[in-house]
């Protein structure tokens, strides 16, 4: 099984609040309820201030290692946006 990243942004802000990170072999998808109550990043968040987007198995590897990102939330639905001009050096 593979499952692919998945980000928890600010919903007002697009901020990212949470990357989770793609997982391979004998494992599980979690659900939204679960990530909350797992990852400290999401805990005491009110959940309908926060926004996913789920990415497919390897979607953006290159990218996430290269460039900073965030939400773009003027976009329906929210889209990931690379903020390549400040990645390069």
């Amino acid at each position: 099984m593979q499952i692919g990243k998945k980000l928890y942004y600010d919903l007002a802000t697009g901020n990212p609040i949470k990357l989770r990170e793609s997982r391979s072999g004998s494992c599980i998808d979690t659900t939204t309820e679960q990530d909350f109550a797992a990852y400290s990043e999401l805990q005491g968040r009110v959940p309908s201030t926060v926004g996913e987007i789920q990415f497919e198995f390897g979607q953006y590897e290159s990218e996430f290692v290269q460039y900073p990102y965030h939400v773009d939330i003027t976009q329906t639905p929210h889209v990931i946006a690379w903020d390549a001009a400040i990645g390069q050096t």
